[in-house]
Formats: structure tokens, C-alpha cells, sequence
């Protein structure tokens, strides 16, 4: 039967079905992620797509299998649940870090402002509380913290139409795992028979890989030398069958050069999804930083008097420490390069990406013959800027600074919008942020950048710490998840309704059922271990941090300027030679891939995190790409190899998430034990 209309065309997303599923993602698993956190202090790993599956599963046996539209709205939101989970947690932690030893003794109790948390005589009387919001000191923080979720809405979706007008449409960048997951979705819906039996397959041979080097490693870590140690705020399990580090052999030679590989092979089957010449970028960007450039350092001794060096440091320490006094500086100066340049080089596209959108009422074509309006570029532009400009004003409001207003309007309107461009080029070539929270990567941001922009206001008091100071860099996410629909065959203004919808429902979950968990127990209590175990630590590494940051070493202005022209000269030249991909995939890997590892942790613990990890990953993914290159691609054929990979890279994945989930209910079962009385 031909079909004739657009409604014809499309498929509803938005069905019951689809929503019962994502109605038990905000009202069962959310809860479940909140009492996690407060037991082990990290985020409950549940990969997304082990719901969507045990949903497509259920709704097969009933007779009634979901459409691949409505698989892709779960994929589009389970996740969303892990985003909004903690969000009025924030406020309760926040109310803790301001009365703690650690708060008074560097002198900044006196300066947490009541719209941020209760004063301590209130706090007191909070803890005896039975149901900790209804008081009314709250109305300022939760108001701050229900409007920045606001303002993350209308900034992400109005960018993520603009950011998708111009990298999908336009440049026609592939964003590999965007891609790579829509594939997926088709899979599932369709049960097409090889693309499920590879799925299949590799999920099963991420469950026994995963049991290999992780879960083992985790029941016999006393035997093994597995650990668990603290960044930040999170609790990380080290496996030794995972890295392996040459780093002090080779100091005698090259002090200060990093040399490390990985056993995990998560990493090899990500380069799947590259081509040589992106993970070969990635991987000198990496070597670059992580073995020349802290040879350098360490040759001309240039590490400061309070961090000399040692020949025994691995690469995780050498990594870490170069990146807070050099390489944060190099990767901001690059990744501004890599955003403002290329736009420089070719105005003309951001121009036929807005034209597109000022087509007002003319169907946009997108795949398999459909079309669809797209919003006039003028009203996204308005929400993206009415929003960034609220938050402003709510900033000068709490702080009424007439100084800060220039800065302020440059760092959260001007960062925001760019920032989504760093990100979407990042992620249409890379696969930065792989496994996160939502359907698709966010990609590649610089590390600490919210720290850098507050540092560049130049106000000194404890008090800017604690404003609403956001850089809105989620459009990038949101671009890929229309590239989804696209190849889904749903509608963008589908997306969007459920966007909402969950952002909404998620923040009421997220309130009641914090409110529920305070009410069986204050927080923090020994009802929940890590709100006595590791919130100190990560109190005390915040407010050192900070102090750290104000004596300058973090942010240097010179290395920044001097990337930034190094970077523009990388980017015309590769340019020239038809690698305009280059500068971006470089930058991905200097600045730790954002792959794998580190989920739950702060932004600045996780590019901690991933620092020493930059270069054996970047290693095994450029390892991975050439095997399928050259091995695979060739024996299974080029065309036949693109239709399945995906479902090869993403099964892995499941099965990894699979067997990460079952050592996190073992957590979970221990921990609850806390109260027992044996």
C-alpha cells in the first residue's frame, strides 16, 4: 500500500506501550539508582539496552512486539532516569558539604549563601526532620535547581535542531555510534535473522569476557591485588587484568614517558566502528601528551617544586599530574581550534544549516523518503538565548556583581552555544562518551571547563562556586538522537514530547522518592554507608580543588593561547590534505577518548579518570579499527561488514553491561546488610 500523508509515513513513537516502559524507567529504576548511590557512592551501571531488550522480549511474548519506533524512544530515555535520579540529592549534599569540619576550617562556611544551603543552626534542626523539603528554607535551592532543568530543556533542544541541521544535514558527518545504535533498534524490532545472531553472539561474548577480567577479579580481588580506592566522590574498582603499565621500566631511558596497554577488549571492539585514519588521530593526540609530552617535561624539569618527579610513578600518576599543570591548558587551547576554525574555513555551511531552518512550513527530506518540518531557525534561537539569558540574570540576581555581567553572558551564552559545536564534531567522528547515560555520546568536552570559566570571571569570593553557572553543551546529544529518528523512521516532534515528559516526571520521581529515602533515614546516616564514607572524601577533595584552582597552575592563558595557534595551523594544514577530520579526533584522544570507565564521577574525577587511559585505549582502538579494516572487512566484504558491526560492537557492549549490573546487585546486596544485627 503506498502511503501518502506524512502521518502515513511515520509510525507513532509515542504509543502506551512505550510509555509504560518508560513510566517503570522513572518510577522503578530511578529510586533503585538513588538508593545505589547512597550505598556504594557511584551510579548503578544499567546499560539502557538491557531494558530495552527485557522490554522488546516481553512485548514479543505477549504478541505485541514494539515497533522500532517505539524501541527507540526507550532507547531515546531509559537512560534518562540516571540523569535525574540525584538531581535533588545535590541540594542535601550541598546542605552537608556547607556544615562539615572541612567547610569551616578553610573558611568557607561563613560564605555558603542560604539560596545554596540551610544555615547551620537550621541544618541542626533538619536532621531531625521527618520529611526533609517541606520546611521552607528549601524554596530557594529547589527553586535554583528546578529552573536550571528548565533552562537545560529549552538549550538542549533548540541547539540539538541547529546542531543537527548543520552536521548531520549538512556536513554529513557519520556519528559512529549514533549510527552504530540505531542499527540496533532496527535489529530488535525487526528480528532480521544475521544481524540478531550477531548481536546475540557478541553479547554473549561481552558476558564472558566481562566475567573474565572484571567479576572474577571482583569475588577473588583479595588474591588477585584487585582493589577499590577513591576519586573524587566515587568509589573505583581496579582490576589487575586490565592494563598493563611499562612506564617505570622505561623511566631509566625516557623519564617521564608513558607506556601502558590494555587487556580490555571493550576497547578493540569499539575501533570497530572507526575508520584507521580517526583512531591513528586519536592515537597520536594521546602519544603526543601522554608519552612525548611528559618526556619533555619531565627532561627540561618542568615540574613544579610541590610535584617532583619520580621514576616510579605509573602512568596514571604522570598522566594525572601533567594534565592539571600543562595539558588541561593544551587541550582547552586545541579544542577552541577545533571548534572556531573550521567554521571560520567554511561560513557558507553554517549558513545553508540556518537557511534550512528558515524554510518555514517546507518538508525537510530525510531518510527512506520521509519528510519533516523543522522548526524556523529564528524561535530556536530565541529559546537558546532567552534561556542562556535567564540564567544569567538569575546569577546576577544572587550575586549582583554589574562586573560578572560581560563575562557572564560570553562563558553561558557564548560557551553554551559553542561548545555544542566542539561536541557534535567530536562525536559525528569519534566515539567520545561511549556508554553514556542517554540514546547517544554527548562527545567530547574539555576537561574542567566549567571550572576554567568560572575561574576567568575574576571573582575571588567562595560564593560563585555555588551559583547556577551551566555551560549547556547538550544539543550535541540530542542532534544524534534525530539522526536516530531519521533512521528509525519516528518524528523528531515525537522526541521531543517524551523529552519533556520524562524531564518532568523524572524531576517528581527524583523529589519524592529522595524525600522517601530521608524519611526512613536522614542523610547522611549509617543507613546509607557512603554518605559516611565518602562524602567526606569527595567534600574535602572539592573544596581543595577549588583552593588549588584559585593559586593558577590549573588554567595558564599562555599555553592556551600558544594550542590554540597550534591548533589552527594542524587544522589548515590536514584541511588542505583532505583530513578535516584530523584536529578533532587528535584532541578526542589527548583528552582521554571518554570511553569506558569512570561512570559516576565528577567532571573533573573523570578526566582524571580517563587521562591515563588516553593511550593504551587510544592504542586499542586504533588496534581494533585496522583488524576490521584489513581482517574482517575484507573476508566478510565492506558492505555485509557496515550492515553488521554495529550489532557487534553494541551486543559486546550489552553483555559487558550485563555482568557490570549483576557485580552491582552483589554490591548492593552486601551493603544493605549494614543495619543487620548480625
Amino acid at each position: 500500500m503506498t502511503m501518502s500523508t506524512e502521518i502515513e509515513k511515520y509510525s507513532r513513537a509515542i504509543t502506551w506501550r512505550s510509555m509504560v516502559a518508560l513510566l517503570f524507567g522513572i518510577f522503578v529504576i530511578q529510586p533503585a539508582i538513588i538508593y545505589y548511590t547512597l550505598l556504594s557512592g557511584v551510579a548503578l551501571p544499567l546499560a539502557p539496552w538491557i531494558l530495552i531488550i527485557l522490554w522488546a522480549e516481553l512485548s514479543r511474548l505477549l504478541g505485541s512486539p514494539l515497533t522500532k519506533q517505539e524501541v527507540y524512544i526507550l532507547l531515546s530515555f531509559q537512560g534518562m532516569a540516571s540523569i535525574f535520579a540525584l538531581w535533588y540529592l545535590n541540594p542535601i549534599y550541598g546542605m552537608y558539604m556547607a556544615n562539615t569540619p572541612a567547610s569551616f576550617a578553610f573558611g568557607m562556611a561563613q560564605d555558603i549563601p542560604d539560596w545554596y544551603a540551610p544555615p547551620p543552626d537550621v541544618a541542626s534542626q533538619l536532621m531531625n526532620t521527618r520529611w526533609i523539603f517541606l520546611n521552607p528554607v528549601w524554596i530557594k535551592p529547589l527553586f535554583i535547581m528546578t529552573s536550571v532543568a528548565a533552562f537545560w530543556v529549552i538549550t538542549d533542544i533548540s541547539m540539538g535542531y541547529i546542531c543537527y541541521s548543520l552536521f548531520v544535514r549538512e556536513q554529513k558527518l557519520g556519528f559512529p555510534l549514533a549510527t552504530a545504535q540505531a542499527e540496533v533498534v532496527v535489529t530488535l524490532a525487526e528480528r532480521r535473522k544475521k544481524p540478531m545472531r550477531v548481536l546475540m553472539l557478541s553479547a554473549l561474548a561481552g558476558v564472558i569476557v566481562n566475567f573474565a577480567i572484571s567479576f572474577l577479579p571482583f569475588l577473588l580481588g583479595p588474591f588477585l591485588s584487585s582493589s577499590w580506592y577513591y576519586i573524587g566522590a566515587a568509589q573505583i574498582f581496579w582490576s589487575p587484568l586490565l592494563y598493563l603499565d611499562y612506564t617505570p621500566y622505561l623511566a631509566p631511558m625516557l623519564p617521564g614517558a608513558g607506556l601502558a596497554f590494555t587487556f580490555d577488549l571493550f576497547q578493540y571492539v569499539i575501533g570497530f566502528l572507526l575508520p584507521p585514519a580517526v583512531t591513528l588521530a586519536q592515537l597520536v593526540g594521546a602519544f603526543s601528551l601522554y608519552f612525548v609530552g611528559t618526556h619533555l617535561i619531565t627532561r627540561f624539569d618542568l615540574w613544579p617544586s610541590e610535584s617532583p618527579y619520580s621514576t616510579s610513578w605509573p602512568l596514571d600518576q604522570i598522566a594525572y599530574r601533567a594534565q592539571l599543570y600543562f595539558f588541561i591548558s593544551v587541550i582547552m587551547g586545541l579544542a577552541l581550534a577545533a571548534t572556531f576554525v573550521p567554521l571560520a574555513r567554511r561560513p557558507r555551511a553554517v549558513l545553508r544549516a540556518f537557511s534550512a531552518l528558515a524554510r518555514k512550513g517546507e518538508k525537510e527530506p530525510v531518510n527512506f523518503g520521509l519528510t519533516e518540518r523543522l522548526p524556523p531557525y529564528t524561535l530556536l534561537l530565541a529559546l537558546f538565548f532567552g534561556a542562556c539569558l535567564a540564567n544569567v540574570a538569575l546569577i546576577y540576581f544572587l550575586i549582583p556583581d554589574p562586573s560578572l555581567i560581560l563575562s557572564l553572558l560570553l562563558f553561558v551564552v557564548g560557551g553554551s552555544f559553542f561548545l555544542s559545536f566542539l561536541s557534535s564534531g567530536a562525536a559525528g567522528v569519534t566515539a567520545s562518551g561511549f556508554g553514556s547515560a542517554g540514546a547517544a555520546a554527548a562527545g567530547f568536552a574539555p576537561p574542567y571547563q566549567t571550572e576554567f570559566f568560572i575561574y576567568s570571571l575574576g571573582h575571588r569570593g567562595w560564593q560563585v562556586w555555588f551559583t547556577p553557572f551551566t555551560l549547556y553543551n547538550g544539543g550535541a546529544g540530542i542532534a544524534q538522537s534525530f539522526l536516530q529518528a531519521d533512521g528509525c523512521g519516528a518524528k523528531k516532534t515525537d522526541f521531543v514530547k517524551a523529552y519533556i515528559i520524562v524531564t518532568v516526571l523524572g524531576l517528581i520521581s527524583s523529589f519524592l522518592f529522595i524525600s522517601l529515602f530521608w524519611s526512613i533515614s536522614p542523610i547522611p546516616s549509617g543507613a546509607y554507608p557512603a554518605t559516611i564514607a565518602v562524602w567526606p572524601v569527595s567534600t574535602l577533595d572539592w573544596i581543595r580543588t577549588r583552593e588549588w584552582i584559585w593559586r593558577g597552575f590549573l588554567f595558564r592563558y599562555d599555553l592556551i593561547l600558544y594550542s590554540f595557534i597550534a591548533g589552527t595551523i594542524i587544522y589548515i594544514i590536514t584541511d588542505f590534505a583532505k583530513m578535516p577530520y584530523f584536529l578533532i579526533a587528535f584532541v578526542t584522544g589527548a583528552g582521554g577518548l571518554g570511553v569506558g570507565g569512570g561512570g559516576g564521577l565528577s567532571a573533573g574525577a573523570a578526566a582524571t579518570w580517563l587521562a591515563g587511559r588516553a593511550l593504551p585505549n587510544a592504542t586499542a582502538q586504533f588496534v581494533g579499527s585496522l583488524i576490521a579494516a584489513k581482517l574482517i572487512a575484507p573476508r566478510v566484504g565492506l558492505e555485509e561488514f557496515n550492515l553488521l558491526r554495529g550489532n557487534l560492537v553494541l551486543g559486546f557492549t550489552i553483555g559487558i553491561g550485563f555482568i557490570d549490573l549483576l557485580r552491582s546487585c552483589l554490591i548492593l546486596l552486601g551493603k544493605s546488610m549494614w543495619l543487620l544485627p548480625y
